[in-house]
């Protein structure tokens, strides 16, 4: 699946207008995001080590609980209505 969706970056990155509606950002905004996404997915993963040591649970263990607790606020907040609407 990874090398599809890394065909069809490369594939938009030959059409500005393609890339432009695929992702909302012209390819040159789009390259400057990397650096974030990285810090913040290393601060997670420090917080997933932190919280699987405390609660003496695998990481693996600690992304599935956080997954679920997730899973199960979205569907509280859809269901009191507090969820935004998605665009089709």
């Amino acid at each position: 699946m990874y090398d599809i969706c890394r065909m069809k970056y490369i594939d938009w990155q030959k059409s500005p207008q393609r890339f432009k509606a695929m992702t909302g950002m012209d390819v040159e905004t789009f390259m400057k995001l990397p650096p974030f996404f990285e810090e913040a997915h290393n601060v997670y993963l420090s917080i997933q080590e932190a919280h699987a040591d405390l609660f003496s649970i695998t990481q693996h263990q600690c992304h599935e609980f956080a997954h679920g607790l997730n899973e199960i606020l979205r569907k509280a907040l859809e269901t009191a209505g507090y969820m935004p609407g998605q665009n089709a």
